[in-house]
Parts: structure tokens; C-alpha cells; sequence
């Protein structure tokens, strides 16, 4: 691969299911890794939809400035680095890097396994786009991933995890799910979006074959994997990924070389 090579994976799912813990692990494992993220796209706060409830709606497609996202990406693909005029109010939070939740030693294995696949990982800058809201029929932004993950927990465990939160920092202030949000807005919102996705319209069951084989699109097995398997999971799944998309632009150059002859 050439030293500019960029690969896209995004990290998508329930809100609560851990990716944003996923992405901070991941950038810390594969180097040139970085993060883009999907919540410093949200329209300005008099701009979110309301329900008619009289709530405002910060967990729908409509609240999401996806021009300006599909920008943000070219400008990645083009360059493998973050728009320079971009201010991330989610990487200015204090949250930390998530080793402390898989401990030193899971994180050191990690790198060691990725290292041993220099060949694939080497020379490309990995950018990885989180997200709560990116695999939803007619995303504007699914085309510019090569690769998807799709994280999920149990029902219960996204909504105690949703609800612990004290808030969330927005373009105009401040915001703090009022009671019931979870159950009324977050929750529908997620299965409306995402059931297409697998068999029975099933959220917590089987994702359909074909769209992880037509779309790569992958999720774990098992709704309550912990943050340890899903980190080796998603580094054995992107190595995998990075491989197949070395190998796909050596034929590539290999098939325009004989075309040029």
C-alpha cells in the first residue's frame, strides 16, 4: 500500500454500546490511527427535531448536519488526516483511553498482533468514524467506509448505561436526557433504523448473512461480550479487512500497469 493509503472503518451501534471506548482503544493499538466523530456533526441545538411530545429529538438522522460529515470524509480519504478546521467537543471531554478497562496486558497483545501484521497495517492511516447512526437504510455516509462494525448490548444495559449519564456538551450549551428518554426515543429510534439489518427484524438476534457479505458489515456473536473479546474481535476483524484491501489494490495496480502497456 502506498504511504497514503487511507482505511475508513466505522464503529456504529446502540447509543451506550461502547464505541466510542472501542474507537479510543483502537487508535491506541494500530498506529496512524484517528478518530472522527459522528456527534461533533450535530446541527446547532435549535436545530434538533422535536417530537410531539414537545422533546427534542437528539437521537434521529434529521438531527445530524450529514452534509458537512460527507465532507469531514473526503477530506480524510483525500489526505488521511482530520480537517484541520475541525473542533471536536467529544475529544475535548476528559474521558480517558479505555485501557484501564481491558488492563495493560490485553492492550500490549493487541499491538504485538498487530505489529506482526505490518505488511497490511503499515503505511495506512486508519480512521475510524464513530458513530450512533451510520448503517440506517439510505445512510449518506455508509459508501465512505471500507469497513463496518456494529456494536450492540442487551436492552437493559444500554439503558442503565444511557441513563447514568449526567449529560452531554452540545454546540449551544448543554444537554441532559429529561425521564424517559431512553424508552420514548432512543430505543424506537434504534430498532426503526437498524432492524432492517438483521433476520426477523430481530435487533438482538442474527445479523442477515448477505449484508455482512455484500456490505461488510460485522457485529459479535454475543450481545454481552465483554470490552476485552470485543477489542480482539474488532483488531482481528480490521487486520483481516486491511489485508484484503492490500490485496485488492495490488491487483488493482497490477491490472492498470498491463493496461498501460
Amino acid at each position: 500500500m502506498s504511504p497514503r493509503t487511507t482505511f475508513i472503518v466505522g464503529i456504529s451501534g446502540l447509543s451506550s454500546s461502547g464505541k466510542t471506548t472501542l474507537s479510543r482503544l483502537l487508535r491506541g493499538i494500530f498506529p496512524s490511527a484517528f478518530i472522527l466523530h459522528q456527534d461533533d456533526f450535530y446541527l446547532a441545538d435549535s436545530l434538533i427535531p422535536v417530537t410531539a411530545s414537545g422533546a427534542q429529538d437528539w437521537d434521529c438522522a434529521e438531527s445530524i448536519d450529514w452534509a458537512a460529515m460527507s465532507r469531514a470524509l473526503a477530506w480524510i480519504r483525500a489526505s488521511g488526516s482530520l480537517p484541520l478546521d475541525l473542533k471536536s467537543l467529544q475529544d475535548a471531554s476528559p474521558v480517558g483511553n479505555g485501557e484501564d478497562l481491558v488492563g495493560e496486558e490485553v492492550v500490549r497483545r493487541m499491538r504485538e498482533k498487530v505489529e506482526m501484521a505490518a505488511a497490511a497495517v503499515g503505511g495506512v492511516s486508519v480512521a475510524i468514524l464513530d458513530g450512533f447512526l451510520m448503517l440506517h437504510e439510505g445512510s449518506p455516509v455508509e459508501a465512505a467506509m471500507d469497513s463496518k462494525l456494529l456494536l450492540r448490548v442487551p436492552y437493559q444495559v444500554a439503558k442503565q448505561r444511557r441513563e447514568s449519564r449526567t449529560g452531554y456538551v452540545t454546540i449551544e450549551g448543554f444537554w441532559q436526557d429529561p425521564p424517559g428518554y431512553f424508552d420514548t426515543i432512543v430505543w424506537p429510534n434504534y430498532v426503526k433504523e437498524h432492524r432492517y439489518l438483521f433476520v426477523d427484524e430481530d435487533v438482538e438476534g442474527q445479523l442477515k448473512p448477505e449484508i455482512e457479505a455484500q456490505r461488510r458489515v460485522h457485529t459479535p456473536q454475543r450481545l454481552d461480550d465483554s470490552i476485552e473479546k470485543t477489542l480482539e474481535w474488532a483488531v482481528d476483524i480490521l487486520i483481516d479487512e486491511l489485508k484484503s484491501s492490500q490485496q485488492k489494490s495490488q491487483i488493482e495496480r497490477e491490472r492498470n500497469k498491463k493496461n498501460s502497456i
